[in-house]
């Protein structure tokens, strides 16, 4: 298993993970897996609901076992070992990849990871 996080607040500078909306997330409480590889975000500080196109998903490996184990000390090491809260996940259709919803630091920004089974994917 493969995690891969992004900042929202970085989104723009990390390349093609997110639409420029991205930028705009204050919050993310809930995540919604919409049609045309769109991802609904509920942004509660900002009292909106973002729709952030994402690239197209890449069909998973047939047979492939998925299974989060330790979630929290990984996704922890993604931001440079800050405390984090795991705000929602979302499986993203067709792709085998599974959409996770984080908070970190003293000031809880919001990032947004791919988790994979086969490590294939380099971001959601």
């Amino acid at each position: 298993m493969r995690i891969l996080a992004h900042t929202l607040a970085m989104a723009l500078a990390a390349g093609p993970l997110l639409a420029a909306s991205a930028a705009e997330v204050q919050s993310i409480s809930r995540l919604a897996a919409g049609p045309d590889d769109i991802l609904f975000v509920a942004d509660w500080k900002a009292a909106r609901v973002h729709a952030i196109t994402l690239p197209p998903a890449t069909p998973p490996a047939a047979g492939a076992v998925f299974n989060i184990l330790d979630l929290e000390p990984r996704l922890a090491r993604q931001v440079g070992g800050a405390r984090v809260s795991v705000e929602d996940m979302v499986a993203r259709p067709g792709s085998g990849e599974v959409l996770v919803a984080f908070s970190y630091g003293p000031k809880k920004l919001p990032a947004l990871v791919a988790i994979t089974a086969d490590g294939s994917r380099s971001a959601p």
